[in-house]
C-alpha cells in the first residue's frame, strides 16, 4: 500500500499526545473532557482509539488565536 500522507498530509491522523507535543505543554486531559463537545478539534473515532486530522487541529487553534483578537 502506497503511504498517501507523504502527498497529503492530512490523510495524517494525530494521538493525542502528538497533539499535546504540538502544543508543548499538557493538553491530553483537556481533550480528553471536551470530547464530543464543540470545545475541542473534531474526533475521529475508530474503535476506542481517538485520532485528529491535522487540518480540524490547525483550525481549532486559528479558532481560539482569532478569538484572542477580537
Amino acid at each position: 500500500m502506497k503511504d498517501d500522507t507523504k502527498w497529503n498530509p492530512d490523510l495524517r491522523l494525530l494521538t493525542r499526545a502528538e497533539v499535546e507535543a504540538i502544543f508543548g505543554f499538557p493538553t491530553r486531559r483537556y481533550l480528553e473532557i471536551v470530547a464530543g463537545t464543540d470545545a475541542g478539534p473534531i474526533e475521529i473515532r475508530i474503535g476506542r482509539t481517538v485520532r485528529y486530522r491535522v487540518s480540524d487541529v490547525q483550525a481549532w487553534i486559528e479558532q481560539h488565536r482569532a478569538a484572542h483578537l477580537e
